[in-house]
């Protein structure tokens, strides 16, 4: 009994290949897609610390300069700590923005990932099914063989 090989048995493989070379591919976009999320919630979080801290130390002075403890120096340092703090804040809401760009690239690239693991996950399951129906094809004319050969067997002998 003679074991025939897959005639597609390559093409199976380099689809079975490409379909673990996109599983990879989707894996590492996941995390980066993860991290950059990560980042995005650490970098949100900064910024609302900033303004926090920001708005405690304003309230802080207007406090003191209702209480009239200011003098004009002092209210002229507080207006250069308020354009440093606008500066800042400004630098915290360009981080957020780029963030949630570097945020939004990596959901797209999982995307398009994913979509490229169904399409190669596709491939090799066509091959696959093609595979079974030829080796049910092969077990049936192997088995039509026997039954063959069984009858043959059992004929009768003419004298």
């Amino acid at each position: 009994m003679s074991r025939t090989k897959y005639p597609l048995e390559a093409l199976r493989k380099v689809r079975e290949s490409a379909e673990d070379e996109a599983t990879a591919e989707l894996a590492q976009a996941v995390r980066e897609r993860e991290k950059a999320e990560a980042q995005l919630a650490a970098t949100e979080a900064a910024r609302v610390a900033a303004e926090k801290a920001a708005e405690l130390a304003a309230d802080a002075e207007r406090a003191q300069l209702d209480a009239g403890a200011l003098r004009v120096a002092d209210l002229r340092q507080a207006d250069a700590w308020q354009l440093q703090v606008e500066r800042e804040r400004r630098a915290l809401e360009a981080r957020v923005a780029q963030a949630e760009i570097v945020t939004r690239e990596a959901t797209t690239t999982e995307g398009s990932r994913r979509d490229e693991l169904a399409q190669k996950s596709a491939e090799r399951a066509v091959v696959d099914k093609d595979k079974d129906r030829w080796e049910a094809k092969r077990r049936e004319a192997e088995l039509a063989r026997e039954e063959e050969a069984g009858a043959e067997a059992w004929r009768p002998k003419r004298v």
